[in-house]
């Protein structure tokens, strides 16, 4: 294990080590990586650098589950990557952690650069929390897995000049990882001096690294997961160290710690959301929609699914299930929230109306899919709706239009209890 060369100096990489701790679940996770003929299940949450650059023939996971291969030869590594181009943690907590198998071994982790919220975000930020509730949807659903969080960075600002050392949701994520026993990587941590000094001692080149502001090449890939590598070698070695007895260890499960933010504990809390090729199959009328892929596939983020239509009139019924209210929300009043994911551009585009046809009720409302500024993005916006087990939505082009275009491409339905932290307006990232 030590043995395997590292695309990057190990004195570099480990100054990204974050924070010393046990690791939940990674004494299990060891004794499965020691056992020849296991297999180990990895699942991947993240934005578009986890998913991996367009134009690139691999990512930073793929990397780190081959140069699993290459350490551990008698194992068979499984990887589900469920990041998501242009998302946060909470829309993983909404929508994604319902594709993770409850048989996961180990979860990676990668919001900074989408988690973060401002410079002055509090650890009860909806930012923060989002990331909090996905741990613990996480480990609700996969009690037994240990998960390891990785810290990428957004290196250059849109005028090409050093990204701000503190412009990160990393340093507020890493107090909730370490709450959780998570250990984090950070390469803004070990790489931020030399990334900017072409002359230092490492020979470390950015040009090398990354193909734009935040996202790395197949050459970048293999650095990221040299820095996921380093971190499975150093916690295999503590493990191995501390415990007398690793099938002992293996065998205890550490319970669900209290949250630091009450509002942040939604593990419990039913939700429903129809995403990628899952939508498809909540369709009950179709009058004119086309279902597409704008992106490609190179990898399995890198599709761009959903309904896309360019014509006044035509219109698309999904069924949704929002009895997503205990019966203690009821009598609170608690509002239902429905949360649409669609394409918003500069030219083109147009206007939708959404109505709840049977099933549930809900004041109509029209959607705008026009940016303000003059990029391709996903956006999620939010409208009250009643609840009821089989609520049927309809959306319906319509002739307005701030464009000259009437185009409107719808990525996801997702429902929730109206809160502080799923009902959080999130930045767009660019749709690329």
């Amino acid at each position: 294990m030590w043995e395997s060369n590292l695309a990057m100096s190990e004195s570099l990489i480990r100054a990204g080590y974050k924070h010393e701790l046990e690791g939940r679940n990674w004494a299990r996770l060891v004794q499965k990586l020691s056992t020849e003929g296991s297999t180990v299940n990895i699942v991947a949450f993240g934005g578009s650098v986890t998913v991996g650059y367009r134009l690139s023939n691999t990512s930073y996971p793929e990397e780190f589950v081959e140069w699993l291969g290459a350490t551990f030869p008698g194992v068979k590594f499984n990887l589900i990557n469920l990041a998501r181009r242009a998302t946060a943690a909470t829309f993983a907590a909404l929508c994604l952690v319902q594709d993770m198998p409850e048989d996961a071994d180990l979860v990676l982790l990668e919001y900074s650069v989408n988690g973060y919220g401002g410079q002055c975000q509090c650890f009860t930020s909806p930012q923060t929390a989002g990331y909090e509730t996905l741990l613990r949807k996480i480990i609700k659903k996969a009690p037994h897995t240990a998960m390891l969080a990785f810290a990428s960075f957004m290196w250059l600002d849109k005028d090409n000049k050093p990204g701000k050392y503190y412009e990160t949701g990393e340093d507020q994520h890493g107090v909730v990882a370490r709450r959780y026993g998570v250990p984090m990587m950070s390469v803004r941590d070990a790489l931020y001096d030399v990334m900017f000094d072409p002359d230092n001692a490492y020979g470390v080149k950015r040009e090398e690294i990354l193909v734009d502001i935040v996202h790395v090449g197949d050459y970048g890939a293999k650095v990221y997961a040299a820095f996921l590598a380093w971190a499975v070698r150093h916690q295999a070695t503590r493990v191995v160290l501390h415990h007398r007895s690793l099938a002992a260890a293996a065998r205890h499960t550490p319970a669900m710690p209290p949250p630091l933010n009450p509002e942040a504990a939604q593990e419990d809390w039913p939700t429903f959301c129809a995403e990628g090729l899952g939508l498809q199959k909540y369709v009950t009328e179709n009058k004119g929609w086309k279902w597409v892929d704008e992106g490609t596939n190179a990898c399995a983020g890198c599709h761009r699914y959903g309904y896309l239509t360019k014509q006044v009139g035509d219109s698309l019924t999904i069924k949704v299930n929002s009895d997503v209210l205990s019966e203690q929300d009821k009598k609170d009043q608690a509002k239902v929230m429905l949360a649409l994911t669609f394409l918003k551009s500069y030219s083109d585009v147009g206007h939708v109306n959404v109505e709840c046809v049977s099933g549930c009720e809900c004041e109509p409302k029209v959607f705008d899919a026009k940016n303000s500024r003059p990029t391709s993005e996903l956006h999620t916006e939010r409208m009250e709706i009643g609840h009821g087990k089989e609520c049927l939505l309809k959306f319906t082009i319509l002739d307005a239009t701030s464009t000259n275009g009437h185009k409107f491409r719808l990525a996801s339905v997702a429902v929730h209890k109206a809160d502080k932290v799923m009902s959080y307006a999130y930045g767009p990232v660019y749709d690329r």
